[in-house]
């Protein structure tokens, strides 16, 4: 590992030390990796670090509200007990005196009426629709996407009580087992999605560099370049991540300018340049 960030702190100053690594792809490749797992662990810890408390306060109110609710399933379907029906859960927030948020309307009494469209006009948003026989989650632009029966849930969750298994279940993830397994999943997506993008994206900038490269009539081939830029993205990588904001043109400008560096070091001797100079 020590090596690795000696590695990092080269890439980012010193044009020489990546030149000399142009040939060396399965190393470039290794060190490559170590920075995009580091970079994946440091994210999804800052991810779990700011959304920890909103989580928490999430459980509070939800665990708050429902202390006193209980929804069973029968022979008849679904039961509920500890509100008044209808009942709806929604978000407080209103835009053009309709609510903002999605919704949760519960009414399983046999002769309900429930006016799905009249509830899509009022909450303006995703809603769960709880009826004696149905559960049905609704979404604002595409309509019913899911509908969930009594049986579907089978026989083992009969006389359960389905909202505080919910509960728990949410308040499992607060635990350390849970938040390891979060930050783990969470790292793994990262480390996937974001070494494709930057794969893709240095070989992007490899291939405007082979151009920049033969029109200064300087020998890299697009192998040589694409090795480099496993060491030159490091310092758009690192500012893109500390900044609390992304300027894909800033960014790009970075690696650009590093790679340019690397390029200049060996001078076609054509033109008087020898190898060992930045320019």
């Amino acid at each position: 590992m020590k090596q690795y960030l000696t590695f990092i702190k080269k890439s980012i100053t010193d044009p020489t030390f990546i030149y000399k690594q142009r040939n060396k792809l399965d190393q470039a490749g290794k060190y490559f990796l170590f920075v995009m797992l580091v970079g994946s662990v440091l994210g999804s810890s800052v991810v779990i670090g700011i959304g920890y408390k909103p989580f928490v306060n999430a459980y509070e109110k939800i665990k708050q509200e429902t202390k006193d609710i209980s929804l069973q399933i029968t022979d008849n379907g679904f039961e509920v007990q500890g509100i008044e029906m209808p009942y709806t859960f929604a978000a407080s927030s209103e835009v053009n005196n309709q609510r903002a948020g999605g919704a949760i309307y519960v009414d399983v009494r046999p002769d309900a009426e429930i006016d799905i469209e009249e509830l899509k006009k009022t909450y303006n948003n995703d809603m769960i629709i709880i009826s004696q026989k149905n559960i049905d989650i609704y979404q604002k632009s595409g309509g019913l996407v899911q509908s969930i029966s009594a049986e579907d849930f089978g026989e083992e969750l009969k006389g359960k009580n389905l909202v505080k298994i919910l509960v728990d279940r949410f308040e499992s993830f607060l635990s350390p087992k849970g938040l390891f397994t979060i930050g783990l999943l969470l790292t793994l997506v990262l480390f996937i999605f974001g070494t494709i993008f930057q794969l893709l994206y240095i070989a992007i900038i490899s291939l405007i560099m082979l151009l920049v490269s033969k029109k200064m009539k300087l020998s890299w081939s697009y192998k040589q370049l694409y090795t480099a830029g496993m060491y030159a993205f490091t310092l758009s990588y690192i500012v893109n991540h500390v900044l609390p904001f992304n300027i894909p043109l800033v960014m790009s400008g970075i690696f650009i300018y590093i790679m340019y560096l690397v390029i200049k070091h060996k001078v076609n001797p054509n033109k008087g340049g020898r190898e060992g100079t930045l320019g």
